[in-house]
């Protein structure tokens, strides 16, 4: 059985581009709802900017884990 990600690369590769335009245009609308990523991001950062909550943004993927931190304040 094929991978989800192994089928869309094989449509991508083998439908003509029309086709894909017309795919495109019928599912256009499903991405047109709520804010993106960036929006989200900026809403909380200025959120934070309000409880005069800071934290400082660390190199490596260990500083998320660290007990300090307040990266738990954006959920």
């Amino acid at each position: 059985m094929k991978s989800l990600s192994e089928i869309l690369k094989e449509h991508f590769e083998n439908t003509p581009k029309d086709i894909l335009d017309k795919e495109w245009e019928e599912l256009k609308f499903l991405n047109e709802f709520g804010p993106d990523v960036c929006d989200y991001v900026f809403s909380v950062f200025e959120m934070l900017k309000v409880y005069n909550a800071s934290f400082d943004i660390k190199d490596g993927k260990d500083a998320l884990y660290e007990n300090d931190n307040e990266y738990y304040l954006a959920a």
